[in-house]
């Protein structure tokens, strides 16, 4: 996902099944490689794309993978 991927106010899946998503809060961010707009941000509250309901969102026999950074330390 990137900012070229906004088809008006959706994040478009790029994907055959075309499940566009509605951005609710996120805001694009700096990927792990250091592209600038190329990741989104969450604020871990209330942010969220809500790409629907179609069938091709079941969970079922899909395997789903993403990269998450946070900007939490672990101090013991």
């Amino acid at each position: 996902m990137s900012q070229d991927s906004l088809k008006g106010s959706l994040l478009a899946d790029k994907t055959p099944y075309e499940n566009d998503g509605t951005i609710n809060g996120a805001t694009f961010a700096t990927d792990r490689m250091g592209q600038p707009n190329k990741a989104m941000s969450f604020d871990g509250v209330d942010d969220y794309i809500n790409c629907g309901n179609n069938e091709s969102l079941a969970i079922i026999e899909k395997t789903i993978s993403l990269w998450i950074k946070t900007d939490i330390s672990s101090k013991k």
